[in-house]
C-alpha cells in the first residue's frame, strides 16, 4: 500500500488511508475489525479518524445549531474544478505538488473554494459527503477570530464591549479585542 511519513513514521497515504477504500463500518453490523466505537479513544487513532470526523453525531452526542429564522445564502457556482486541480504550488520543502494531488497526499476530507461569492472549487473526500457536517474542533476558534476581526474592522461588531453583550454564556469576563487577540495570529 502507498505510504507517507512524517517525522520518521509511516502512513498510509490519502488514498490508501480512505475509509470507504478500507472498508470501515461497512455491513450491519459491521465486522469488528472494521467497527468504530467511541470506547477505548480508538475512533481518534489513524486511520479510523478519517471517518469519525465525519461521524461524530454516531459516536457521542452532539447538538444541532440552528443557523436562524432566514435559510442558507445561494451561492453562485462556476466549477473550474478541471483547471484548478492542474495548479501546481511548491511546499516548504520545495517539493512541487499539483492540487489535485496535495488533496489526497493532506488527508483532505472535503475543500470548498469561493472566489468573490462563487464556488470555484468544491470536493469530498473519504467518509465526507456535502451532507455530513465534519467535526472542526479547535480550528473553529480560527474561524469566529477571523470572522470577529473582520466584523470589527467593517464596524459590525465594537471590539471594545464585554462579550456578554455577545455570547450568551461568556467565559472570563474576557472582552471581544481579547478574544480576537487570542484567535487571530497578528
Amino acid at each position: 500500500m502507498p505510504m507517507l511519513e512524517f517525522s520518521g513514521q509511516q502512513y498510509l497515504d490519502g488514498r490508501a488511508s480512505d475509509p470507504n477504500e478500507l472498508g470501515l463500518m461497512r455491513g450491519a453490523p459491521p465486522a469488528n475489525e472494521k467497527r468504530i466505537v467511541f470506547e477505548g479513544d480508538k475512533f481518534f487513532e489513524f486511520p479510523h479518524v478519517r471517518w469519525s470526523l465525519s461521524h461524530m453525531p454516531e459516536l457521542v452526542p452532539t447538538a444541532n445549531v440552528r443557523r436562524g429564522r432566514q435559510g442558507p445564502s445561494p451561492l453562485d457556482r462556476s466549477d473550474r474544478a478541471a483547471d484548478f486541480g492542474e495548479v501546481t504550488f511548491a511546499d516548504i520543502d520545495g517539493r512541487t505538488w499539483r492540487v489535485d494531488d496535495a488533496v489526497f497526499d493532506t488527508y483532505t476530507d472535503g475543500i470548498l473554494l469561493l472566489h468573490r461569492g462563487r464556488v470555484v472549487y468544491e470536493r469530498y473526500f473519504g467518509a465526507l459527503e456535502p451532507n455530513l457536517p465534519h467535526a472542526c474542533h479547535s480550528v473553529t476558534t480560527s474561524y469566529a477570530g477571523t470572522l470577529t476581526a473582520a466584523f470589527a474592522h467593517e464596524g459590525v461588531l465594537d471590539d471594545d464591549r464585554a462579550l456578554p453583550t455577545r455570547i450568551a454564556q461568556p467565559r472570563y469576563g474576557e472582552e471581544m479585542q481579547g478574544c480576537t487577540a487570542l484567535c487571530v495570529p497578528g
